[in-house]
This record gives structure tokens, sequence and C-alpha cells, in this order.
């Protein structure tokens, strides 16, 4: 073969030049469809999770109700720990084909009373308050979708836990960079199986 045929080299510049268009197109965050109902997932979003990406996800069947349950791999130790804490876990509703991002507090948080989650989506959103042992399915996922539409944006979120016996005591969470990009990577698996992403 030779390599200075001007064909080649044609074929070449071409190629750089359609990686070059792929990288400077692409883009991180993409809005949500809200034309589909909630929860509901399709055969070939529930393969592509369980496939490619349930492998960042511990998982295990809740005995009660027979769903499937995924928690983040990387925020695991933190739900045995002494400190309180809550995050977002998919649950699969195998029997109607639905799947839920449920906000759950480890037992920590629960036995000192911190069931009270504070979003502050900077001056334009305002916060919201979500009361975790009262809150419903259809509250959680409009939550997650304007945690979702804010970690799209310029202006990062902050997180707040607070004490429903104690209003003035709070632990921030989700600090980190990496807490945040994990956050933002839960959400973005969670409405790739939903179809509205």
């Amino acid at each position: 073969m030779n390599w200075k045929h001007p064909l080649f080299r044609a074929f070449f510049i071409w190629l750089m030049g359609m990686i070059g268009l792929i990288f400077l197109f692409s883009k991180d965050y993409y809005p949500l469809k809200t034309n589909r109902p909630p929860f509901q997932s399709t055969a070939q979003s529930t393969l592509y999770f369980k496939n490619l990406r349930s492998y960042f996800y511990f998982s295990y069947e809740d005995p009660a109700s027979k769903f499937r349950v995924y928690r983040w791999k990387r925020w695991e130790d933190q739900w045995t720990t002494a400190t309180p804490f809550v995050n977002w876990m998919l649950v699969e509703n195998w029997r109607n084909d639905e799947v839920y991002a449920l906000l759950k507090p480890n037992d920590q948080a629960i036995a000192q009373g911190y069931t009270v989650f504070i979003s502050d989506f900077g001056n334009e959103q305002g916060a919201d308050t979500l009361h975790l042992d009262e809150a419903n399915s259809l509250e959680q996922e409009a939550l997650a979708e304007k945690v979702y539409a804010a970690l799209g944006s310029s202006e990062m979120p902050q997180f707040e836990l607070k004490s429903n016996m104690d209003p003035t005591s709070g632990i921030p969470l989700f600090r980190s960079e990496k807490d945040l990009k994990a956050l933002q990577t839960l959400l973005e698996d969670y409405f790739k199986w939903t179809g509205k992403r």
C-alpha cells in the first residue's frame, strides 16, 4: 500500500475531520424529554442498563416487595457508617416495567431524625425541601429532574440533610466534584432507563 497516495491522504484528512467534529459538538448534558410518562421503562433500555451500566451498582432484591434495588457502588460504604447520609437509589419494579429514583437515608440518618433533604439550586430556581419520610415517588421524580437540570447548568446545586428534631443542625452532602459527577451519572442512568434522555 502506498501511504503517499493522494486518495489515502484525502481519506485520512476526512477521517480526522470527522473525529474532530464529534469531539467539538458532543455535549455532556442532554435536556430531558417531557412527553414520556414517569417511571416507564422499555425492554431495550432495561437490557442496556443491566448489560452495561449495572456493573457500577450494588444490587439486591428487596425481600418485602421483590423489587430489584440498585445503589451506586462508590457510596456503598456510607450506608453502614455512623454519619447520617442520604442518596438516590434506582428501584426496578419488573412486574409493571417501571423504574423509580428514590432518595433513601441510611439507618443513622433515620435514627437521628435526619429526614429533611434541602436542595438549593441558586438564585434563579431557589431551594426545594423534601421530607423523606413523607415523600412519594412522583415528588422524588420531580426533584430528580430538577437536580439533573441543575447539574447540567453552570451553577452547581448545594445539598443539605436536616434533622426534623433540630432544624438548626444540618449535614452538607455531595460537596466534592467527584460526588456531583457520580450523582449526575446516576441520574443520567435513571433517565436513560426511563427513556427521558
